[in-house]
């Protein structure tokens, strides 16, 4: 085999080798014989069953499609010693490979997944060093993110296409104006629930449990004329649980459980095609669209990061600009006419 191929392979996706139960159990490996399970561990930590999945992929990536060791989830025993054998070189070998293929940011997140996994496993004592193999270098992530957002004119067109005369329309249109004037991300808004709805010092309010390791439960403002909206919806049709559900011809065949992640980029490409508009957009050009139009109309980064509840890094912010003060909040400055009523 070619030296340079077999030390630099390029990675063309995840095979679907789905691990087994096994390999996440605690096994008798600590300094004194107790069960543990770093790895597991540190999956665990993910509170979101999409983040868990997510790092699952880039470990398996980094197993099975770059070691090309299968044999590496038959048991916990098995992954920790191949991972407990990786040095520097390997990593970097690693990171070089998918960068053949794969943007810069997506590497950097494989490559951190990977780091905090190490982290578990020094901490535990079972490298043979005490150094992280995946503390190196890691690719350049643009402060400009890609995905386009709408102008104001291609959202007003979009937000005008749902039927408010019936409750499809205003489930979808409740679901459109959620997505545009909160900036939620897909899994957020498919879990919104009836009961996540309150009111603090006179503002309505959307809870959002957070994403990441600390789970840390945010307030989304809802404005006055948004709320007004999502109320008409859950009286006119009772709605209970789930804001948005999937809708039969027969109402006692709905079953309650939240649109799947699938189904809302399924509702959402069904009104860009009705007004006309790129299917390049996707779910996420709504936050983007929300952050670069309250950003145009003199709302402040701060502000921004604030509604948004989940970026500590004010250049994490700035990538979705294309250019929790409730009283003066973000959602304030959004530029976006809407019908209020049917």
């Amino acid at each position: 085999m070619d030296m340079m191929k077999q030390n630099h392979p390029q990675i063309t996706g995840t095979r679907h080798h789905p691990p087994g139960p096994a390999w996440l159990r605690p096994v008798p490996i600590g300094p004194h014989g107790e069960k543990i399970n770093p790895v597991r561990d540190y999956l665990t930590k993910q509170l979101s069953d999409a983040t868990r999945k997510t790092y699952i992929s880039c470990l398996r990536s980094f197993i099975i499609d770059y070691l090309d060791r299968p044999d590496g989830f038959r048991s916990p025993e098995t992954l920790i010693a191949i991972l407990a054998s990786i040095n520097v070189s390997d990593a970097a070998g690693y990171r070089d490979a998918l960068l053949q293929t794969l943007t810069p940011a997506t590497v950097a997140k494989k490559m951190s997944v990977l780091s905090g996994i190490y982290e578990h496993l020094k901490d535990a004592g079972l490298l043979p060093i005490p150094r992280n193999p995946f503390r190196i270098p890691r690719p350049k992530v643009s402060t400009e993110g890609k995905t386009p957002g709408m102008s104001k004119m291609e959202a007003e067109r979009l937000l005008a296409q749902p039927d408010l005369a019936t409750k499809q329309g205003m489930r979808d249109y409740c679901l459109l104006l959620l997505l545009f004037f909160c900036g939620l991300r897909r899994n957020e808004v498919r879990l919104v629930s009836t009961e996540d709805f309150i009111t603090q010092g006179g503002h309505h309010v959307l809870l959002l449990k957070g994403k990441g390791d600390s789970g840390k439960t945010s307030m989304v403002k809802l404005r006055a004329d948004i709320w007004d909206v999502v109320e008409e919806y859950i009286r006119r049709y009772r709605v209970k649980g789930y804001l948005f559900t999937s809708l039969g011809t027969n109402p006692q065949h709905e079953t309650g459980k939240p649109l799947s992640g699938t189904r809302i980029w399924l509702i959402l490409k069904h009104y860009l095609h009705q007004a006309g508009l790129s299917e390049n957009f996707t779910v996420h050009s709504t936050r983007v669209t929300s952050i670069t139009n309250s950003l145009q109309n003199s709302c402040s980064l701060a502000q921004v990061q604030r509604q948004l509840g989940r970026h500590s890094d004010p250049k994490t912010t700035m990538r979705y600009a294309r250019f929790n003060d409730l009283a003066d909040n973000a959602v304030d400055h959004i530029d976006i006419r809407f019908r209020r009523e049917g």
